[in-house]
């Protein structure tokens, strides 16, 4: 009997030290985080620039990120600052690369020149206000359509019946394809599409915003003749863009049209569409002709000017 005994209190006393030993909790895996500006989204990846200070920017000044753990409700956009939480590894290649992501987040959104001119889509496309009130004096008392829903003023509306003014307005069809008219606060008003604007043969001036920008040297000025208005937006919104990505050439100038920037180089006469990645060639006269446009707002310097 003695020894069951002394056999059941040697077991006891091993199962007493196996209890006691203490199991090694299983952490986190070891991230890094780093903050970077958007400079492209394609096929679900980002290519990023690591900002000033930041170790990854000692690995490459561009870095590819799969769209992995991101916050549903986010919608980051070309030009956000993010910030990024991967494994720390980054593979030596150029752009470089993370495959690992814990978590992305929008650290900064960019801006794009506060309120967007008014405008409305109508039958899928956007018609932008003029400025202009409606000369028509006679006219059926039945509206073609109403201004059902909007978005904010710093926003382009994306669906029919929709602007970035309001509700409640109704509309006729204009006297010219290409305009409608919208009654607000007892008056008519003339809306135009961007084709409409930069047509010669619109009867109303257009005013649609359009900046033009010397990169080097800091100078900025709005187009303010109309016809230079119609001469860059019906470039710009040609069909002659090449769609297989942008040129190196180094731009001097920027022309922004309604919050949409192209970049433009006044020596070789290219045009630069990093959004949609295309790019249009000027021939010789008509880069003569943009040139002298430009010239009469901003200078066509194109060189880093010292600082004084």
């Amino acid at each position: 009997m003695k020894k069951y005994i002394s056999i059941f209190l040697a077991i006891m006393c091993i199962l007493s030290l196996v209890g006691c030993g203490k199991k090694e909790p299983v952490g986190d895996p070891p991230s890094v985080s780093f903050q970077a500006t958007i400079l492209e989204i394609i096929d679900q990846t980002y290519l990023v620039e690591p900002v000033e200070g930041s170790q990854e920017l000692k690995s490459s000044d561009q870095i590819t990120v799969p769209m992995k753990n991101l916050d549903p409700s986010l919608e980051p956009e070309v030009g956000d600052i993010i910030e990024i939480t991967y494994d720390g590894s980054i593979a030596e290649s150029y752009p470089a690369q993370i495959t690992e992501v814990y978590g992305i987040k929008v650290v900064e959104e960019v801006t794009v020149g506060g309120d967007l001119i008014p405008m409305v889509m109508v039958n899928g496309e956007i018609y932008m206000d003029t400025g202009h009130e409606s000369t028509v004096e006679a006219r059926c008392g039945m509206m073609d359509g109403e201004i059902t829903s909007t978005v904010d003023a710093t926003e382009q509306p994306t669906k029919d019946n929709e602007s970035n003014f309001g509700t409640g307005y109704g509309y006729q069809y204009g006297t010219q394809e290409g305009l409608i008219e919208i009654y607000m606060n007892d008056r008519w008003w003339v809306f135009a599409t961007e084709r409409a604007l930069a047509s010669s043969q619109l009867m109303v001036d257009p005013v649609a915003p359009v900046t033009i920008k010397n990169i080097f040297t800091g100078e900025e000025a709005p187009l303010s003749v109309n016809e230079d208005i119609r001469v860059i937006s019906d470039i710009l919104l040609s069909d002659t863009w090449n769609t297989e990505g942008t040129t190196d050439c180094l731009s001097n100038i920027e022309i922004t049209i309604n919050g949409e920037t192209y970049k433009y180089h006044s020596d070789c006469g290219t045009f630069n569409d990093k959004v949609k990645q295309q790019y249009l060639s000027l021939d010789d006269a008509t880069k003569e002709k943009v040139n002298a446009m430009i010239e009469k707002y901003v200078s066509l310097t194109a060189t880093e000017v010292p600082a004084e």
